[in-house]
């Protein structure tokens, strides 16, 4: 999960980094703040409580229903995701 306006660079270089690497069954959701996630997490109250961090756009990585620490950076990203 990214967390982040969809027009800024910092939020696409998340994105850039989650598609480096293979996960067939991984999903990767870009969530704009406001609205959006609000209507978002109508339907999945986990994404509701998921904010920018310091007003940066900020990845959460989850697996088996535990989230990762949100990070800022996105070196940070893809070192989760190798592990």
């Amino acid at each position: 999960m990214i967390v982040g306006p969809v027009a800024d660079e910092r939020t696409r270089q998340f994105a850039r980094v989650a598609a480096q690497v293979y996960r067939p069954f991984a999903v990767t959701i870009i969530v704009e703040p406001g609205e959006s996630q609000q209507r978002l997490a109508r339907m999945s109250t986990a994404l509701g409580g998921m904010r920018m961090i310091g007003e940066r756009p900020t990845a959460y990585l989850c697996r088996n229903f535990v989230c990762e620490a949100p990070t800022t950076d996105p070196a940070v990203l893809a070192a989760q995701l190798r592990q």
